[in-house]
């Protein structure tokens, strides 16, 4: 049997380890769609329709009992479609944002961002998207979609996750 110098099995050895460390750690898209279904409920109980926190002391969030804002009087951390100015967030809101959050964390996520809408019965629209902290994804629920939007290069890219799902990269 021919000897195998060790240099070269230490070298496919750490080659391996490393790869699957990729796998491992990076969940698939299939997954994170899975894992954002599971807080659907909540999402649409409290009717969530903006959601968002940078990590930069903005934290916004719009849902059925208003806009609530942690800087409302900032003029910036708030959304500019919104037909209510944004308020202080009072306990409630913090409960139910908790709550919110709560949900994405059980499953393994960092929300970071939710942009959605609500049928009149109350159920959640397509094309609403949620943005985790996971490769810089936008995940958008938009089931029988048909066509990808078009990619704006150097900015986004859109590819299919399933036939309710698809992401668009949103890092530059």
């Amino acid at each position: 049997m021919p000897k195998v110098p060790f240099r070269a099995v230490a070298l496919f050895a750490a080659s391996v380890v490393i790869v699957a460390g990729c796998f491992l750690t990076e969940p698939s898209a299939q997954t994170t769609v899975k894992d954002l279904e599971l807080a659907f409920p909540t999402v649409n109980q409290l009717a969530v329709t903006d959601y968002y926190d940078y990590g930069d002391g903005c934290v916004f969030f719009e849902y059925r009992r208003g806009s609530f804002s942690s800087l409302p009087d900032s003029g910036w951390c708030d959304n500019a479609f919104s037909s209510d100015p944004p308020v202080a967030f009072d306990p409630q809101a913090l409960d139910d944002l908790s709550a919110l959050k709560a949900e994405f964390r059980r499953d393994g996520l960092a929300l970071t961002d939710i942009r959605a809408g609500f049928h009149t019965h109350g159920s959640l629209d397509p094309g609403s998207s949620f943005s985790t902290d996971t490769l810089c994804m936008d995940y958008v629920w938009h089931p029988g979609w048909t066509k990808l939007p078009e990619t704006d290069p150097g900015n986004s890219m859109s590819m299919a996750v399933n036939a309710d799902w698809y992401e668009t990269n949103i890092c530059p």
